[in-house]
């Protein structure tokens, strides 16, 4: 067993010793809801199983996430909100998810993501960045208070995220760091046990040079939720907030959820997308086929209808070399 360096003071035991009896911690009704949330939820290994308003023997109550990590269980102990404020949250999901349901349209379903994102978090910068095949990334939408410049549009290059991030966020779809000046709290493991692994860990803390870049930019709280698309980190949601901002565990998942439910959205507008572009490739090509079948002078065929290969693949112009005379369309260099 091992438990963070402040666990003894909220449970009111000075000394933790490994090997204890956890109802003895934390009593036998905490542990009888800790022990039905993982019977019956299979998937503690990528989402965690969740208790809301816990109490502990002292009447205190928590929300608690509960994870596994090899043969290890975690447990984190939060705070809990009260259970009518989960409703509110379970009602704004239900209407975000309304919301960009039937969007089909890329661009507009990204400045409504932000909006959305923004109303209900509260953050004041939200921005939703999509990946490109070499790792680069750019601000697709954002929405941002009046007083804060526009990152819209801007590139940042694939060496900003490095290659164990990226693993990191693609396992753990949510990250939050609600203070970036928060001191960290160390987890207490007996002598001899490996590291622990925190991968999925909401309450795991940003590194000291992650916060100290935060601060530096003057950000005091950041969230992102990360977007898969056909199992490869395809973009995430990123807020920034300039004071502390703490998400309770209804906020993480609420966030965590619409996150899951835009990269299904996205997962099934690009396979439409690419869908629609197979059909109109064929069509092209067959026209084009029975088109040149009777034609004596190819090359003239080829130079009138180079307009029509532009659609083959997504390009601004295009040229053709037939006969030592270059034919042009749309935007070429000299």
């Amino acid at each position: 067993m091992r438990w963070s360096a402040n666990a003894p003071g909220h449970l009111g035991r000075p000394e933790l010793e490994s090997g204890q009896c956890l109802s003895d911690l934390i009593g036998c009704e905490a542990t009888h809801s800790i022990r039905n949330a993982l019977a019956t939820h299979g998937e503690a290994h990528r989402r965690p199983a969740l208790v809301f308003g816990q109490k502990l023997p002292d009447g205190d109550c928590y929300d608690v996430a509960i994870h596994t990590a090899g043969h290890e269980i975690m447990l984190e102990w939060e705070p809990a909100v009260g259970m009518e404020r989960d409703g509110d949250y379970l009602s704004h999901l239900r209407t975000m998810i309304d919301r960009i349901r039937e969007i089909t349209d890329f661009d507009r379903l990204f400045r409504t993501v932000v909006r959305l994102v923004a109303g209900v978090l509260r953050y004041d910068r939200v921005m939703l960045y999509r990946f490109a095949e070499d790792g680069s990334g750019r601000v697709e939408a954002e929405y941002h208070v009046p007083t804060l410049e526009s990152f819209l549009g801007q590139h940042f290059p694939a060496g900003d995220m490095s290659d164990p991030v990226r693993r990191l966020y693609s396992t753990n779809l949510i990250r939050v760091i609600g203070d970036v000046d928060a001191r960290s709290v160390p987890l207490v493991s007996p002598t001899g046990m490996e590291a622990a692994d925190l991968s999925h860990t909401h309450l795991r803390s940003g590194t000291a040079a992650h916060c100290a870049y935060l601060r530096g930019v003057g950000i005091g709280a950041c969230v992102s939720v990360s977007l898969m698309v056909d199992g490869r980190l395809w973009g995430m949601i990123a807020a920034h907030h300039h004071a502390p901002r703490v998400l309770n565990m209804s906020e993480r998942i609420i966030a965590r959820m619409f996150g899951e439910f835009l990269s299904l959205q996205i997962t099934n507008l690009l396979r439409t997308k690419r869908l629609l572009m197979t059909r109109q490739t064929h069509a092209l090509i067959e026209t084009f086929l029975k088109g040149a079948a009777p034609v004596a002078d190819m090359p003239a065929y080829l130079m009138a209808h180079l307009p029509d290969m532009l659609t083959f693949v997504q390009c601004d112009g295009a040229a053709l070399w037939v006969g030592g005379q270059w034919t042009y369309h749309g935007a070429h260099p000299p």
